[in-house]
């Protein structure tokens, strides 16, 4: 009896100062031989026990707070873990690109700000150092708005605002170009436009578009002037289409040509479908029958005559319509 009772007492004892140096297995391993020594004496729970005040339960508690330590420990030494549990790596972190280089001032620029130290107005002749000596490069050429716009804003950066327009009033008095409601940038382009004859970057602009840009547009025309349009079997708009390199379409309502290129065919086809209209002649003619032509034989003639035919009246009056000789543009 006396034997069982030390074992009782001397083994939670023993666990709450060996718990923290076994490993998890060890710690309850001990655990369930502890709970074997109380249900062996579970008869003499009610009387007092010498010794340290500590129960299976507090040793549980030691055991589970060591296992929670044991794995905080473990986690630490591994790194974070996700949901999945896989090992977390670092984001990686993209060094910061390197700022441009200042761009080098030219030797006009130069000039220019010596001449602002020492408090004097640039002139004429300081404006046309940053002329370029061959003149503009073609308006067709795509590297034309690039050294405009280039060419503005280098005179923008060498001169305010009221030097740009006191150049324009001592070059063209009482000109709208140096009125005081307008832009630095305004003012700029007129020397380049106006005082250096560059052709107009908004113009070079809209043509750039006309080369490129597909439109479509409708013509209306009138029964003959179709007919005169379409020619024999319809080989004149078809040589029209190849000549203007469009795509001509017929729509009923209203009666009219769809064409479908770039602007600048449009505007020409247009321009030729303009001289077509005014190179019709209309003319009446008296049958000596004094009786219409049959309706069966009105476009069999027109096509044989090369004019458009219709009766006026049942009298025998037609009136035709013609064109005169042309050639494509």
């Amino acid at each position: 009896m006396s034997g069982r009772f030390v074992r009782q007492v001397r083994l939670p004892h023993h666990l709450s100062f060996a718990g923290y140096t076994t490993s998890r297995r060890r710690c309850y391993s001990a655990l369930a031989t502890a709970r074997s020594a109380v249900a062996s004496g579970a008869d003499n729970d009610n009387e007092p026990v010498a010794g340290p005040s500590q129960t299976v339960a507090d040793v549980h508690g030691s055991a589970i707070h060591i296992s929670a330590s044991e794995d905080k420990s473990h986690s630490d030494q591994n790194g974070p873990l996700h949901s999945d549990g896989q090992k977390g790596k670092k984001p990686s972190i993209t060094p910061p690109s390197p700022p441009d280089a200042p761009r080098k001032p030219s030797n006009a620029e130069l000039y220019l700000a010596s001449l602002h130290a020492a408090g004097y107005e640039p002139t004429f002749e300081d404006l046309h150092r940053f002329r370029p000596p061959n003149g503009p490069p073609l308006s067709s050429s795509p590297r034309y708005s690039a050294e405009y716009n280039a060419l503005a804003d280098t005179l923008c950066r060498a001169f305010s605002k009221d030097q740009l327009r006191r150049f324009l009033q001592q070059w063209a008095k009482n000109s709208p170009f140096g009125q005081k409601n307008r832009r630095k940038r305004q003012y700029a382009e007129s020397i380049i436009e106006e005082m250096w004859e560059w052709p107009k970057l908004k113009e070079v602009e809209r043509a750039k578009q006309d080369r490129t840009e597909v439109s479509v547009r409708t013509f209306s025309v009138t029964p003959s002037e179709l007919f005169l349009l379409l020619g024999k079997d319809g080989a004149d708009l078809l040589d029209m289409s190849v000549a203007f390199n469009v795509h001509i379409s017929l729509v009923s309502k209203p009666l009219g040509l769809r064409v479908e290129g770039i602007k600048a065919a449009l505007k020409q086809i247009s321009e030729h479908i303009g001289d077509v209209k005014k190179s019709i002649i209309e003319e009446s003619v008296q049958l000596p029958t004094e009786a219409p032509i049959r309706p069966d034989m009105v476009q069999r003639i027109s096509r044989l005559a090369g004019a458009f035919l219709q009766n006026s009246d049942d009298k025998g009056t037609v009136r035709t319509t013609s064109i005169l000789p042309h050639e494509l543009t």
